[in-house]
């Protein structure tokens, strides 16, 4: 007996357990290390929550007969198997939806340019409302809806269904959709991460990270020749095994690779603790011993983990700057190391007298 449930299976767990490890990460990053917790975190966990509920009836679909013939498959388990496979096909659309919305609020955080947000604001407009027509129209496409499961009996109850060339033609259209929608998200990073003011290897890196959100269209793609096998209603559950396949591997990869796109920081920890990366410390001004100066430091209480590429639409970095002012007595009527002097006056030469010191210290935070 031919069975092809074990490559649905394995693909569904592997992909299930990168996801949520992926966004476990991301979690902690944004809310331990960044505390910065975004609406794409919110949307993440949304989109990860549905795709569990898609990878669970996938699995479901998995036990009852997917990946069989329907030969193979008792006409019980293959009503519970068609139904599976109904609620894996709605939940599939929302994932992909979902996720791909998510990646266009991250990227809206690191956007600038007008042109690089009013694209990204397009994509998920479009991606949302065609997603939305999508998920309704497979939802209703049998009347009633429990027909998509209850006409494999023997004796079906009175019902009907989309021709599957219809529904065919919608998912090709949705298949473009997605896959536009995922290489304008993969190319608009790498214009992005060029306006922002970090290390040239840092934007390479992020460049790439996000970059790799364009494989969910190959995905797409390579998804694409098999929605005809949606007209073998013979042998509908072993026909559809490579849908249900890359059906999984989209908005697996596109998940994946998100995720691993804040983990910046957490990285760059794990460098720092294997002395693979240095923390650098930034000093300022330069060290005098005579006691009539004047000296600034700068201290900064921000996020060490925190740069442009991770603080979007958090709290922002906090600086104090704390001016340390020594002066002695008057010299022609001005103190000395008054905030008006020139590094060479509060150099000059005075009586060797008690001075007066004062720490002033100013703090502002970066939004």
């Amino acid at each position: 007996m031919e069975d092809r449930g074990s490559d649905v299976l394995g693909v569904a767990i592997f992909f299930l357990v990168a996801a949520w490890i992926t966004t476990s990460l991301r979690v902690y990053v944004r809310v331990k290390m960044l505390r910065s917790f975004g609406s794409d975190d919110y949307v993440m966990l949304l989109a990860l929550a549905i795709f569990t509920a898609y990878i669970s009836f996938q699995i479901g679909g998995v036990v009852h007969g997917t990946g069989k013939h329907m030969v193979d498959v008792p006409e019980g388990e293959a009503v519970k198997a068609f139904r599976y496979w109904w609620l894996a096909e709605i939940f599939y659309v929302l994932s992909a939806v979902v996720v791909k919305i998510s990646l266009g609020l991250f990227l809206l955080r690191v956007a600038i340019k007008p042109a690089h947000i009013w694209t990204l604001r397009t994509v998920i407009i479009v991606e949302s409302v065609f997603g939305i027509a999508y998920f309704l129209v497979l939802f209703f496409q049998c009347q009633p809806v429990s027909w998509f499961w209850t006409h494999v009996k023997s004796n079906p109850p009175p019902g009907s269904c989309m021709d599957g060339s219809s529904i065919g033609a919608l998912t090709y259209a949705a298949s473009v959709i997605n896959s536009l929608a995922d290489w304008v998200m993969g190319i608009i990073p790498v214009f992005i991460v060029r306006t922002i003011q970090t290390t040239r290897r840092q934007k390479i890196l992020v460049g790439i990270i996000l970059a790799v959100g364009a494989i969910g269209s190959t995905a797409t793609i390579v998804r694409i020749p098999y929605i005809e096998t949606f007209n073998n209603q013979a042998d509908f559950l072993y026909a559809t095994v490579d849908v249900a396949l890359w059906s999984t591997i989209e908005p697996g990869i596109g998940m994946v690779a998100v995720n691993c796109a804040t983990l910046r920081p957490l990285i760059q920890k794990g460098f720092q603790k294997v002395g693979l990366k240095s923390g650098k410390s930034v000093s300022t001004g330069t060290p005098h011993t005579n006691r009539y100066e004047r000296k600034q430091r700068i201290h900064s209480t921000s996020n060490p983990y925190l740069s442009e590429l991770d603080n979007f639409g958090g709290r922002g970095n906090e600086n104090r700057t704390t001016t340390t002012i020594t002066g002695g007595p008057l010299v022609n009527g001005h103190k000395k190391g008054s905030f008006g002097s020139s590094h060479s006056r509060d150099e000059e030469e005075a009586s060797q007298k008690p001075g007066i010191t004062k720490d002033v210290v100013f703090s502002y935070r970066k939004e």
